[in-house]
């Protein structure tokens, strides 16, 4: 049974994720906001940002939008790399171990980034909006990753 300092914290780096997105996300669509904290203790942050130009996006508008693509549908024709995606990137970028990490975002992974965080080795994963596509539950399912859904009005 989780505890009450453990509950807090979940609580705060949640905030932190929401927090990081507002500020951070060039997408028009919907921002999303990531932390992951390792077993040592590091805390990353990340949310979705176009690549190569975090501000394409906002001069090109949003291309999901103008070819009428649904959400959950064909998430891989959108400039946006998801915020799960680039905290991976950051772990191998600075050398910090997502194996036994604790990843929060505030929106549940689509399947594609369910896969990396699966295989990237953490043992939780907490988020508080479920994305239409709710594939990861069979791709996490069995495998030993804790999944907790955080309520957003408690924060």
């Amino acid at each position: 049974m989780r505890g009450l300092r453990d509950m807090n914290m979940d609580q705060e780096y949640m905030a932190q994720a929401y927090q990081y997105a507002e500020e951070h996300s060039r997408c028009l669509r919907r921002k999303v906001g990531a932390v992951l904290v390792s077993c040592d203790g590091e805390v990353l942050r990340s949310t979705n940002l176009p690549v190569p130009d975090p501000q394409q996006c906002i001069q090109e508008d949003c291309l999901r939008d103008l070819n009428g693509i649904a959400s959950g549908q064909h998430s891989d024709l959108c400039r946006c790399i998801h915020a799960e995606i680039d905290l991976l990137i950051q772990c191998a970028r600075k050398g910090i171990s997502s194996d036994r990490a604790t990843v929060y975002c505030t929106l549940s992974p689509c399947p594609n980034c369910a896969r990396a965080l699966l295989r990237s080795g953490i043992a939780r994963l907490v988020f508080c909006e479920e994305y239409s596509n709710q594939e990861y539950r069979t791709i996490f399912q069995g495998s030993g990753v804790s999944i907790d859904q955080l309520d957003y009005l408690s924060l």
